[in-house]
């Protein structure tokens, strides 16, 4: 979310209703919860990444070895 998007948020909220004191309070909270949400996935996209790519370098040394084992000529 950026500053746009929630002066936006905000503002189109408010032509219905007017937020209250308390809720106004809450929007910091909520980009809190928001940013540890982006933080988490961004966290687990990493970790994947991670497997995929020790998987993929443990198929190479694999094929390698298997090669310089028992070639084929």
């Amino acid at each position: 979310m950026d500053s746009e998007g929630l002066i936006g948020f905000v503002a189109a909220y408010q032509r219905v209703t007017f937020l209250k004191l308390g809720e106004l309070g809450a929007i910091p909270i909520m980009l809190r919860i928001a940013l540890i949400e982006n933080l988490r996935r961004i966290a687990a996209r990493l970790a994947a990444d991670k497997i995929n790519r020790n998987q993929a370098n443990l198929w190479a040394d694999q094929m390698v070895n298997t090669a310089a084992e028992a070639p084929l000529g």
